[in-house]
């Protein structure tokens, strides 16, 4: 036997590589199918964020990396949310008196979505308040013109 030759083994692949693949070659390695409601909700949320900061040519590119993380930090919490309502018992273990898994993480991307809202520099602005209606600002400007121009009417005559 020992002159003998031996077959080589047969190499296998891991169950699920090539279905990751084909995931990956079709939809990239990070990218979420832009056909789909997700990414349309997503790109939605991106572009009203980016029209609060004043419109794209007053974005940067960190504030708009900052933006699309926002997106998907958002979506995650959003998810995470809607879990935790269809828990059969709630966000409380019962048998160990404390708070599922998920309601932690999901404690955890909320504090990091106003983290990275606050280094947007995301704050209240408050409505400017008017207490003049607009017809009687009109009114009083016409007043005060009238007023200056018969002021430099008598001061011309007097120079005279």
């Amino acid at each position: 036997m020992a002159g003998r030759l031996k077959k080589p083994r047969k190499v296998y692949t891991e169950p699920g590589y090539w279905t990751a693949k084909r995931a990956i070659l079709k939809f990239g390695r990070y990218a979420v199918d832009g056909r789909s409601s997700i990414y349309r909700a997503l790109e939605d949320l991106r572009a009203s964020l980016i029209e609060d900061l004043g419109g794209a040519a007053n974005v940067c590119t960190t504030k708009e990396r900052v933006v699309s993380v926002i997106a998907w930090e958002n979506f995650l919490f959003e998810s995470l949310k809607a879990s935790i309502a269809q828990l059969p018992n709630g966000p409380v273990n019962k048998r160990k008196r404390s708070l599922w898994p998920l309601v932690k993480e999901s404690i955890q991307i909320g504090d990091s979505l106003v983290k990275h809202c606050g280094m947007l520099g995301l704050t209240r602005i408050p409505k400017p308040v008017s207490t003049i209606n607009p017809e009687a600002l009109e009114k009083i400007l016409a007043t005060e013109n009238e007023q200056a121009a018969s002021e430099e009417k008598e001061n011309s005559d007097e120079s005279e």
